[in-house]
């Protein structure tokens, strides 16, 4: 399945953990986690405008439970990060010494599956102009807003391309396309030969043998011909060995309102990233 990444290498250290939320009825205290389990419970929990932590112990965690020491009022939102959360930081206020820009944020990430591109493909739903992304605000009269963020498609030398609109979705091609290699190449080259070049665009992130002891992740930088220019390999690869464009790169930027803390510390988990795609069999 499609899931979010930090950085490289792709894998469960560099993995976003998705947030869960839910609404209170003025009585429960006790919350199932469905996206991830206890263990990657993050330390924070935003319940309305209040952050509930584990460390100071206003929040336990039993199994893939976690109580809260008051029940949410009806209505309220609760935010539950894990503890891989895409996180950006930033002042709301426009002077602060040492900070070029201290109201803004921007960091790359991915987009991409390295767990099962071999047996699916993620086209562009019906009714859309791509693979959908956009920030969504879930409590709207606490913490963070949508408009406060925006999304860019990465260019192919890793630089962040046009911005949307704040609070606007983005769109990506779809992930899809396959070739083998032509030859072998060795650990730290920086080509690969593939025997259909045309299947590819800078700028993708690509699989090399799926599902094979070699296997990993790099970024086609350029293309010239059936010869892909990536970032540096970390194995030795053979001929025939399976190449599957398996993900994008993506920046998200943050401005941050001024006085919209008050000039003060906060930490707002309300705001989470979805996405939008037709997973298909291969």
């Amino acid at each position: 399945m499609i899931k979010l990444y930090k950085a490289f290498p792709l894998g469960p250290a560099t993995e976003v953990d998705l947030n869960d939320f839910f609404i209170g009825n003025g009585t429960q205290v006790t919350f199932s986690l469905v996206n991830k389990t206890g263990t990657l419970l993050n330390d924070d929990v935003q319940v309305g405008a209040t952050v509930d932590r584990q460390s100071t112990g206003t929040v336990t965690v039993s199994g893939n439970n976690f109580t809260l020491p008051a029940a949410p009022s009806s209505g309220q939102v609760i935010t539950a990060p894990g503890v891989g959360a895409l996180e950006f930081s930033a002042y709301d206020q426009s002077v602060i010494a040492g900070a070029t820009s201290p109201t803004v944020d921007a960091r790359p990430f991915i987009i991409a599956d390295v767990e099962q591109i071999g047996l699916y493909k993620y086209l562009v739903p019906t009714g859309y102009s791509g693979i959908q992304m956009q920030f969504i605000d879930h409590d709207t009269s606490n913490g963070a807003a949508a408009s406060w963020y925006q999304l860019a498609p990465a260019n192919a030398d890793g630089t962040a391309g046009t911005y949307g609109a704040p609070g606007a979705a983005i769109d990506l091609a779809a992930i899809q396309n396959s070739s083998t290699l032509s030859t072998g190449s060795a650990a730290l080259a920086t080509t690969i030969t593939v025997a259909d070049g045309t299947q590819f665009t800078p700028g993708m992130i690509i699989a090399i043998n799926y599902g094979g002891a070699d296997f990993e992740a790099t970024t086609i930088r350029s293309i010239s011909g059936n010869v892909l220019t990536v970032d540096a390999l970390a194995n030795a690869h053979s001929s025939a060995e399976t190449v599957i464009h398996c993900g994008w790169w993506v920046w998200g930027k943050l401005i941050v309102p001024i006085n919209a803390a008050g000039g003060q510390t906060a930490i707002m988990w309300d705001v989470g990233c979805d996405v939008i795609v037709d997973q298909e069999s291969r």
